[in-house]
């Protein structure tokens, strides 16, 4: 159709696995808040790591009592986050995530910290303050074969894969979920 495009996304389940070795070279913090809890310093980092239109996005859909956001820090500053979001409000948009399941969106590390694995080692640490038996979703593009490697190495166990639709050039976007479970030979 005129104007439509499909976008292919990999989904898959995060579990916990022994926490991964912090990489030598660089020694990093982390903070892990409720939406509500930033500060306005803390919003203007996350804006200049995604940002002004995608962290407007992001607070607009995700801002929600419930949701947190997983930051990581070097030297100060700001290099990598990634949101949270309880399936009870982001189930709607994306519903292969089950009631009572997390996902974890909108990961991103600044580009001169890519390489380092800093997301790893975030979603893994992040998990650590899940109940182990939590259940929790995160997904990528296909063709970004460097955020499925970072999945793969947090831990991500492959379980399909979903389509979204976007009509009028992304004016309208409709997701449709299309699961192909994979066997245990696989």
């Amino acid at each position: 159709m005129w104007g439509t495009t499909i976008e292919k996304y990999d989904l898959y389940i995060l579990t916990h696995c022994l926490e991964k070795e912090r990489p030598s070279d660089i020694l990093i913090e982390q903070t892990c808040l409720e939406v509500g809890e930033l500060s306005n310093r803390q919003w203007q980092e996350l804006e200049t790591l995604y940002g002004r239109f995608r962290i407007i996005f992001l607070r607009w859909r995700y801002g929600k009592k419930g949701v947190k956001i997983h930051m990581i820090y070097h030297e100060k500053q700001l290099v990598y986050a990634h949101w949270e979001v309880p399936a009870s409000i982001i189930g709607q948009r994306y519903p292969f995530v089950q009631k009572n399941t997390v996902a974890i969106i909108a990961c991103l590390t600044k580009k001169s910290y890519r390489g380092k694995s800093i997301c790893p080692i975030a979603i893994q640490s992040n998990l650590q303050y899940l109940p182990s038996n939590q259940v929790c979703w995160i997904w990528t593009r296909r063709e970004n074969s460097s955020s499925r490697r970072s999945i793969l190495k947090s831990g991500g166990k492959p379980m399909g894969f979903c389509e979204r639709k976007k009509r009028l050039w992304g004016a309208i976007n409709h997701i449709d979920y299309s699961c192909h479970l994979l066997d245990k030979n696989d």
